[in-house]
């Protein structure tokens, strides 16, 4: 949400059915958290003092967490289409607003301009049957796809979908209410705990499939097993 996103680190998608869960090392979320939620904030109070509007200085504290993904991506030579389209979101904005007349509000928007695209792709995949989360995870070529893959991906992507579009909400609301200081604050911290309640919920479905596929495992061996003399 952010996710959150923004300028954002890219979300690691819970949930694969083709591939074991795992969790993001708590180095990593401690870094993305700080990147994307503390230093916009800090930033943007030390610097509004030494430039001429808010518009300038919401858009260099914006731009921090956007070149670090990229600068990370491009240390790690893989192209991410999540941080690429960040990237060109945030140029746009600038642009935007230097067109316009200088105001801010079309930076505020860029996160929520991201978000919301994601979110109505993801909605958009589950109706017509073909949900995002399934095409990114596909297994490798020759392999079958795993009991239940498409509920799981069908589940995974509308949840994904509703989070990414109430993160955009969120970040439009506060945008057209509250000073630029008060945004950036109340934006993060409320995206933050969007996204991170979004992949609560998968998580925890995931986890639960698991759980009922392994229970149902040890029944099926119970009952197959030869009977004890």
């Amino acid at each position: 949400m952010s996710s959150e996103h923004s300028g954002t680190s890219s979300p690691v998608v819970p949930g694969s059915p083709a591939a074991p869960m795992g969790r993001p090392p708590v180095r990593q979320l401690v870094s993305s958290l700080v990147v994307n939620l503390v230093v916009p904030v800090v930033g943007y109070f030390l610097l509004r003092p030494h430039v001429s509007s808010d518009t300038l200085a919401l858009g260099l504290v914006m731009a921090i967490p956007v070149v670090r993904t990229l600068a990370v991506l491009m240390w790690r030579r893989r192209v991410d289409l999540i941080g690429v389209l960040a990237a060109i979101g945030l140029g746009l904005a600038v642009v935007i607003s230097l067109f316009s007349g200088g105001g801010s509000l079309p930076i505020k928007f860029n996160e929520a301009m991201l978000t919301g695209v994601l979110g109505a792709a993801c909605l958009l995949s589950v109706a017509v049957g073909k949900p995002l989360h399934m095409l990114l995870m596909k297994p490798p070529a020759g392999q079958p796809l795993p009991p239940g893959a498409l509920q799981t991906s069908r589940f995974v992507t509308l949840v994904m979908g509703v989070t990414f579009l109430l993160h955009a909400t969120v970040h439009v609301v506060f945008a057209l209410t509250l000073s630029t200081g008060s945004f950036l604050i109340a934006s993060r911290v409320v995206g933050w705990i969007v996204i991170l309640l979004g992949g609560g919920v998968v998580y925890l479905y995931v986890q639960g499939k698991k759980k009922r596929r392994a229970a149902a495992g040890r029944g099926a061996a119970g009952s197959t097993a030869p009977p004890r003399s």
